[in-house]
């Protein structure tokens, strides 16, 4: 009697856990889905992990529910007139439950585990939510096995269990229904429940592996492994923990330089310039903006006001050379703007305005104004659906071998032994994403007018710029030399090549340097033509006086 009072009473807390774990999944489901294309009340926070973890537990949730109101159920029922009962079929269905909760149990555990590794840096929302699911999985399996055991079971517990509340929520009756609507609709739930039990142990599987790959690049690359110093800066939105690398001799008659990268990349992409600098007895800085690499997440309407307060912050003197690469040009034209007696010398590798592949292509194509933003928009929606589909599951299912193609390989990269860490940092992880998905936006929306904003004229300024060779693009991308699409092809190289030349009037000072049948990325693939050439320049600049 004790016994059987005690699983009772167990089943029916089983029923209250799981209805809690029900609410708080789809609660935490739709606050997720709300904050997916708007940045959270407090950073501009991963929600993919979030979002598919609260699906999964939706579903294990509800499975806990519907066991525990089959046991329930089943106290209603004679044991002759069970329509389940023990037969060979029964049982083996009950065996392949048990089975399938034990396999969602450990799973659930490895994952959890997984998120733990990289703990600080994974979200730690992949903790709380993969722990739920461990305890709500191990639930299942228990009441799994009941049910299994029902046959047996059923009648000692028919004297324990509160029979008219049971039926009042449950609408048990005596006896099975035998109408064959019922039976229909019984086969129609089995089946979708089914479908849904498949889809949840497939999303938590794939899940494990992107679990894992966070957990252990952040292990690997975080914390005391990772090169440089991480310094907390206080400034107008709050408070922030910068990943930043200064290194080199310090020189009284040499600037030291800091290096500004691109919107969507971290500190390792500049890492074989910064180190050739180095070597060479320069001194040198890089650093992670907020939301990437191991920088803290960026704020909701995070700008970039932190830039000063973080030179500040490391301690490092100025006047600097400021070497900016892509959209780090827009943050290195407004420091030389607003503290001039700060830049001895600006360095322009490869920088565009925000909005310049659209005035290329309006330029190239004769685009009206109208049709070019037309052309924008298009273009926003089918990087935002690339930018879903990678935080939801590219991401989550460490899949991003697919999505994150191209760049240096190992060979070619500089320095090498950090070429683990340039991957992950930049590709493989929610953070990364959830950056420049909200970066996306902003340079889509507000587009930083890049050659309306002066600088002073004195500035002495180096351009390094890409020239593709558009007939072996052409060849390359198997474009007939004759064709529309290649002229296009070489229109645009020639018009891009143009503009980062424009870019050397901008001061009265200034050196073009050209990088021959090269790309956007030459700095990364190139670091050491680009070392060789900044130095070059450095040399020549007069000594701090």
């Amino acid at each position: 009697m004790g016994v059987t009072t005690s699983l009772s009473r167990l089943v029916r807390v089983a029923l209250f856990f799981g209805v809690v774990c029900l609410l708080a999944a789809v609660v935490g489901l739709a606050v997720y889905a709300a904050y997916f294309h708007i940045p959270g009340p407090v950073y501009q926070y991963p929600v993919g992990v979030g979002m598919m973890l609260c699906a999964v537990l939706v579903v294990c949730s509800i499975q806990t529910v519907m066991l525990s109101l089959g046991l329930l159920r089943a106290t209603r029922i004679n044991p002759q007139d069970s329509d389940v009962g023990e037969s060979g079929g029964g049982m083996c269905c009950r065996t392949c439950d048990v089975v399938y909760f034990v396999v969602m149990t450990t799973i659930a555990v490895f994952y959890f585990i997984g998120s733990c590794v990289g703990l600080p840096w994974t979200p730690p929302d992949a903790a709380v939510w993969s722990f739920v699911l461990v305890l709500v999985n191990a639930a299942n399996v228990g009441l799994a096995w009941v049910q299994r055991r029902e046959g047996s079971l059923r009648t000692a517990w028919k004297d324990d269990l509160p029979m008219r509340g049971i039926a009042k929520v449950t609408g048990a009756t005596d006896g099975p229904s035998n109408s064959a609507t019922m039976r229909c609709l019984k086969r129609a739930g089995c089946i979708l429940n089914g479908f849904l039990r498949a889809l949840a142990l497939l999303f938590l599987g794939l899940m494990l592996g992107g679990a894992w790959v966070q957990g252990i690049g952040y292990a690997q690359h975080g914390g005391s492994s990772a090169p440089g110093t991480f310094l907390t800066v206080t400034y107008g939105l709050g408070t922030q923990r910068f990943h930043v690398w200064c290194d080199g001799p310090v020189n009284a008659s040499r600037p030291a330089v800091w290096i500004e990268t691109g919107g969507g990349h971290t500190m390792y992409d500049l890492l074989g310039i910064h180190q050739g600098l180095v070597q060479a007895g320069w001194r040198a800085c890089v650093y992670d903006k907020p939301g990437m690499g191991l920088s803290d997440y960026g704020f909701p309407d995070q700008d970039d006001s932190y830039h000063y307060p973080l030179i500040q912050a490391t301690g490092e003197k100025g006047p600097f050379v400021v070497a900016a690469w892509g959209g780090g040009g827009n943050l290195a034209w407004e420091f030389a703007s607003a503290h001039r007696e700060n830049v001895t010398s600006l360095i322009l590798m490869d920088c565009y305005d925000d909005d310049f592949e659209f005035r290329q292509a309006q330029a190239i194509q004769n685009l009206t104004d109208a049709e070019m933003e037309r052309q924008k928009e298009a273009d926003l929606s089918s990087r935002v659906f690339l930018h879903d589909i990678i935080r939801t599951i590219g991401v989550q299912w460490g899949l991003m071998f697919i999505f994150a193609g191209g760049g240096p390989d190992r060979e070619t990269f500089r320095p090498q032994e950090y070429y683990d860490a340039y991957r992950f940092l930049n590709s493989y992880n929610e953070k990364s994403w959830t950056y420049q998905y909200f970066g996306l936006i902003e340079h889509f929306r507000n587009p930083y007018p890049f050659r309306n904003n002066t600088v002073s004229r004195d500035i002495p300024l180096f351009v390094m710029a890409s020239w593709t060779n558009g007939t072996a693009q052409c060849i390359k991308n198997r474009q007939p030399l004759e064709s529309e699409a290649c002229r296009d092809t070489i229109r645009r190289n020639e018009y891009a090549y143009n503009y980062k030349l424009d870019t050397a009037t901008y001061t009265d000072q200034s050196e073009v340097a050209t990088c021959m049948d090269c790309d956007l990325g030459f700095p990364v693939q190139k670091s050491e033509w680009v070392t060789g050439e900044i130095l070059k320049y450095l040399d020549g600049l007069p000594p701090i006086s």
